[in-house]
C-alpha cells in the first residue's frame, strides 16, 4: 500500500521547537509537519503522498512566506521541497469550517484526496476545533469504502511545554514537545463497528479479525504472551465458528454443542480477568447471555438457534432450522437414526398427511411411507409430538419453498417471512407446553 500523509496547516504563531516520538527527537522545526515526516521513517520514500489542507489565511501566513529579502522564501512549501524533495506535496484549499455546511465540504474534499488501498497517516495538531472528530470519522468511512488502513493519528503537544511566553525562554536544545499517537481512538471506532455487527447481525467475522490483528504482536512475542491474550484469541475464533455454524445451518454441530461448550469454558475462564484487549471486557457479559441456553448433546439447541436467527434477521436459515429441528426432535423421541435421509423424509411426509383432509390413507405420500417402513410411519403418526409439531412444520412448507425458488413459484411479500417464522415457533412452544406440561426449550 502507498503511504499518504494528511495534515492541517493553521494560522497560529508557531515557535521553533523539537518534537519527540517513541524516543526519537526531531531537529528544530517551526512546523509539526516537518517533524513528523522526519520522525516517521516509513514516510520518507518517493511513494509517499503529502496532502496539506489549508485555509486562505493559513496559505498567506505559513505556506508561501517571503523572508527579509525578496528572494528568500521561508514558508512550509519551500521547506518541504528543500528537505523532502522526493515527496509529492500538494496544498488542498479548504474553508474555515465554521458552519456545518463548511465542515461537510471539508469532509468531501478530504475523502476525494484518498486513493483506494492507501495507508493513511493523519496529523490533527492544527486542525480547527471539530475537525479531529471529522478526520477520525473519515478514516472509518474510507476504511470501509476505499479499503484503506491507518498508519497513525498524530498530535504534537506543543502546549505540554507551557505557555508560548514560557517556551520562548527555554533553550532550543531543551525545547522538546511530545507527539501523541491517537490511533487508539480510531481503533475504538473499529471495535464499535465490529461489536455492533456482532450484536445486531450475529456475524463475528469482523470481531474475530480485529482480535487476531490486535493480538498478533502480543502472541508472536513470548515475552508478552499471557493466558488472557491466548484466551481472548480463542474466544474470538470460537465465536466465529459458532456463528458460522448457525449461519450455515450446521444442525448436527448445533445439536452436539461442542463449540458452545468450548465457548462457555473460555468465557468462564476470562470472566473477572483484566483483558489485554479492553474493548472485549464489556462484551463478555453479552456473549455469556447470548449463548447461555445452549448445551451439549441437546436437540433443542436447534430451537435456540431459530431464536438466534429471528433475532438477527436470518429468516431463511431460521425457517430451515426450525423444520429440520422438528424432524430431528421427532426421530430423537423414537430413538431413530437422526441423520438417515429416508427416515427424515418419512417424518416430513407423515406431518403433511397428519393435517390433510380425508385422513392419511388418502395421502399418496403416506402410502409410500407405509410401503417403505410401516412400523416407523405408524409410530410417527400416533406419537403426540406429531400432533403438536405438524401444524407449525406444515405452515413453513410454502415459505421455505418460496425462498428456495427465489420467489418465482409463490408470491409472498418479503416482510411476511419473519412474521410467519415467529408465529410458527411461538405456536410450537405453546402447543408443546400445553400437551407435555414443560417448556419446549
Amino acid at each position: 500500500m502507498n503511504s499518504h500523509f494528511l495534515s492541517f496547516l493553521g494560522t497560529g504563531n508557531y515557535e521553533t521547537c523539537r518534537y519527540e516520538f517513541k524516543g526519537k527527537i526531531s531537529s528544530p522545526v517551526p512546523y509539526i509537519q516537518l517533524a513528523l515526516l522526519e520522525l516517521l521513517e516509513e514516510l520518507q520514500d518517493n511513494q509517499t503522498k503529502v496532502s496539506i489542507f489549508l485555509t486562505q489565511k493559513a496559505r498567506e501566513k505559513h505556506w508561501v512566506v517571503s523572508g527579509n529579502s525578496s528572494s528568500e522564501v521561508i514558508g512550509l512549501a519551500a521547506i518541504l521541497k528543500n528537505r523532502f524533495p522526493a515527496l509529492t506535496v500538494e496544498p488542498i484549499p479548504i474553508a474555515e469550517g465554521r458552519t456545518a455546511e463548511e465542515l461537510w465540504n471539508i469532509f468531501t474534499i478530504m475523502y476525494e484526496q484518498i486513493d483506494e488501498g492507501e495507508t493513511l497517516y493523519i496529523d490533527i495538531t492544527h486542525s480547527f476545533r471539530s475537525l479531529p472528530i471529522f478526520g477520525i470519522a473519515l478514516l472509518n468511512y474510507a476504511r470501509i469504502l476505499k479499503n484503506i488502513r491507518v498508519g497513525g493519528i498524530y498530535y504534537g503537544a506543543f502546549e505540554a511545554m507551557g505557555a508560548p511566553s514560557i517556551v520562548k525562554e527555554i533553550p532550543l536544545e531543551k525545547r522538546i514537545a511530545p507527539v501523541f499517537d491517537l490511533s487508539g481512538v480510531y481503533t475504538l471506532m473499529e471495535w464499535s463497528t465490529a461489536v455492533h455487527l456482532f450484536l445486531q447481525t450475529g456475524r463475528a467475522e469482523s470481531l474475530a479479525y480485529l482480535v487476531r490483528t490486535n493480538l498478533k504482536p502480543v502472541l508472536s512475542d513470548p515475552g508478552k504472551r499471557n493466558l488472557e491474550a491466548i484466551g481472548e484469541q480463542k474466544l474470538a475464533d470460537m465465536l466465529n465458528i459458532v456463528t458460522l455454524d448457525l449461519l450455515t445451518n450446521r444442525g448436527e454441530e448445533l445439536r452436539k454443542g461442542e463449540t458452545f461448550f468450548r465457548l462457555q469454558k473460555i468465557f468462564s475462564d476470562l470472566q473477572g480477568k483484566s483483558l489485554y484487549l479492553k474493548p472485549l471486557e464489556p462484551l463478555l457479559v453479552q456473549i455469556g447471555e447470548k449463548f447461555s441456553g445452549f448445551s451439549q448433546n441437546d436437540t433443542r439447541n436447534g430451537y435456540r438457534g431459530v431464536e438466534w436467527c429471528i433475532q438477527h434477521g436470518w429468516i431463511q436459515q431460521g425457517i430451515t432450522q426450525l423444520q429440520e429441528t422438528i424432524i430431528t426432535h421427532m426421530l430423537g423421541l423414537l430413538h431413530e437414526n437422526l441423520k438417515a435421509i429416508e427416515k427424515r423424509e418419512i417424518v416430513s411426509t407423515v406431518f403433511d398427511a397428519k393435517e390433510k383432509p380425508g385422513g392419511p390413507h388418502a395421502h399418496p405420500g403416506y402410502q409410500d411411507c407405509l410401503r417403505k417402513d410401516p412400523h416407523l410411519t405408524k409410530r410417527i403418526f400416533d406419537h403426540p409430538f406429531c400432533e403438536v409439531a405438524a401444524p407449525p412444520y406444515n405452515k413453513l412448507r410454502k415459505l421455505r419453498n418460496d425462498i428456495n425458488h427465489g420467489g418465482f413459484v409463490e408470491d409472498t411479500p418479503a416482510q411476511r417471512f419473519k412474521l410467519k417464522l415467529k408465529e410458527a415457533l411461538e405456536d410450537l412452544k405453546k402447543q408443546y407446553h400445553e400437551r407435555f406440561q414443560e417448556e419446549l426449550f
